[in-house]
């Protein structure tokens, strides 16, 4: 089960975040990494992963070494609050990028560089992701990525609605309502 929630912060209030007593009192030294993230999402030409509730992408994650690693993942909403989802969320490691559903084809990608940070609050871990990049949908239709996504490693929904209440105290930020997908499937429209 993936938990997460999405925010948007300015350029200003994020560094402001970075520097604050709150940020560096909870994140794990030495967490700090950078990753080249190109996400694949795919359906078949009548949408039909989409009528189901299901999510399919294919992700190519690039590491500061050069690395390379492939993941297929498929996902369904479970519950939605503001900018806070709970997701199914099935991963598998792949040998390269092509999909293995049959008969999908591309619908958009995203293309995203990725700061990760360790965070510990209460009993819980999470990831912070620092997300910039674009989505690029197969009409040509492109739009901005600039979010920051909280992610439970270690605990539950309640632990992420304390880091919520807690990061409203020292932060200004939005919460993001709408997940990559939603802004991908917009851009088809």
């Amino acid at each position: 089960m993936e938990i997460e929630l999405k925010t948007i912060f300015t350029e200003c209030e994020l560094n402001k975040f970075l520097q604050s007593n709150f940020f560096t009192e909870r994140v794990e030294k030495g967490s700090e990494q950078v990753l080249q993230l190109t996400s694949v999402y795919y359906d078949t030409p009548d949408f039909a992963l989409q009528k189901q509730g299901s999510v399919y992408r294919v992700r190519t994650t690039q590491f500061a070494d050069g690395k390379k690693e492939f993941e297929s993942t498929t996902k369904r909403t479970v519950k939605k609050n503001g900018g806070v989802a709970e997701r199914e969320e099935i991963n598998e490691p792949q040998e390269n990028a092509l999909p293995k559903l049959p008969d999908v084809q591309e619908i958009f990608r995203t293309e995203v560089t990725r700061k990760i940070y360790y965070l510990e609050h209460g009993q819980a871990l999470f990831e912070m992701a620092i997300d910039r990049g674009k989505i690029v949908a197969v009409n040509g239709r492109t739009e901005t990525i600039d979010e920051v996504e909280f992610e439970v490693k270690t605990g539950g929904v309640e632990d992420l609605e304390n880091l919520r209440q807690a990061l409203h105290q020292v932060a200004d930020f939005q919460e993001e309502e709408k997940s990559k997908y939603a802004r991908g499937m917009a851009l088809l429209r």
